[in-house]
């Protein structure tokens, strides 16, 4: 959820998943989707910026945010993925 504190992120094994951000009105703004084998959470902020809701049924690997590194440099198929989702981020934003 959105201003939850943000100690792991995730990979989508299954399902979809919408990213949003709830306005002061009670609308929602819809920013993203995530699909699988896409990753959300990982950030600079130590609260989550937005809230994910599953579209469908969905399972997800959960990461400790402190372990990133490591699981990047021993998985090389994530590492590529990194510089994607950060420019998908900066797109969004």
């Amino acid at each position: 959820m959105e201003d939850d504190a943000a100690g792991n992120f995730y990979t989508v094994l299954s399902g979809a998943l919408r990213l949003l951000k709830l306005r002061p009105d009670g609308r929602r703004r819809i920013t993203g989707f995530v699909l699988p084998g896409e990753f959300i959470g990982p950030s600079t902020s130590k609260t989550h910026t937005c809230n994910a809701e599953a579209l469908t049924d969905a399972s997800l690997c959960c990461f400790a945010i402190p372990n990133f590194g490591r699981i990047a440099k021993e998985n090389p198929e994530m590492d590529g993925q990194l510089p994607a989702m950060t420019n998908t981020s900066l797109s969004l934003a």
